[in-house]
């Protein structure tokens, strides 16, 4: 896929006029990434933004003690490290690759003079921003207020299903238990509880809903 084609194909440039893309991609930048390769650090100078276009990156914290707590994992289409661009500040949180990844840079001097001259992008770049704030308020309410119980069933019923109601992880049970804010063996409980329950069927990264109405039951606080 060629930039411009995956530009057109994201949710922020989607819609944008064919001269808009058409500038967007003289001054985007290709990189491929390995796996586990880190993008950016905490703390670093922000000098752009980050589009994923094929692969798996999350965007975590560590605490002092070195515990991580992963803040979202970024899919295809999506962008990360776009929130210090406009102030010129440094990026809040860690990049790293999960998956052998591609992703195009947008340097932040050169994308912010397309803006100054393309109102129209500007807008579509602050309804970005304002859905990622929904999304980190919304972690926030979950890793607070909410059971672990509550917060996987929510997670697995927003993951991909097959007709069959399957699930598959596409992150690791460990990474998944980083993205909800829990232990690794408290993940193991969960899953397993609701699997003794009759909720869920689980073979390895498997997971089949056997009973959705319950789940979303456990998801909105109810036992």
């Amino acid at each position: 896929m060629n930039i411009k084609e995956t530009l057109r194909n994201s949710r922020l440039f989607s819609g944008l006029p064919a001269g808009d893309i058409e500038k967007l991609a003289i001054i985007a930048l290709g990189r491929n990434v390995r796996k586990d390769e880190l993008i950016f650090s905490e703390g670093e100078e922000a000098g752009g933004f980050y589009l994923l276009e094929e692969g798996k990156v999350k965007v975590y914290k560590l605490s002092p003690a070195g515990k991580e707590q992963i803040l979202r994992i970024v899919t295809p289409g999506e962008i990360f490290g776009e929130a210090p661009v406009f102030s010129g500040g440094i990026y809040p949180a860690f990049a790293r690759g999960l998956a052998q990844s591609r992703v195009i840079y947008f340097p932040a001097d050169r994308f912010l003079a397309e803006i100054r001259g393309n109102p129209e992008l500007g807008i579509h770049m602050l309804g970005a921003m304002s859905r990622q704030l929904r999304r980190f308020a919304g972690l926030v309410e979950q890793l607070t207020l909410r059971t672990m119980k509550a917060r996987l069933a929510e997670y697995l019923l927003g993951a991909p299903a097959d007709s069959t109601g399957g699930v598959w992880l596409d992150i690791t049970k460990r990474e998944l238990s980083l993205h909800l804010g829990a232990q690794p063996e408290t993940l193991s409980r969960a899953l397993g509880r609701l699997q003794s329950e009759g909720v869920l069927e689980i073979e390895g990264p498997n997971i089949r809903i056997l009973d959705a109405d319950q789940l979303e039951r456990i998801a909105g606080g109810g036992q």
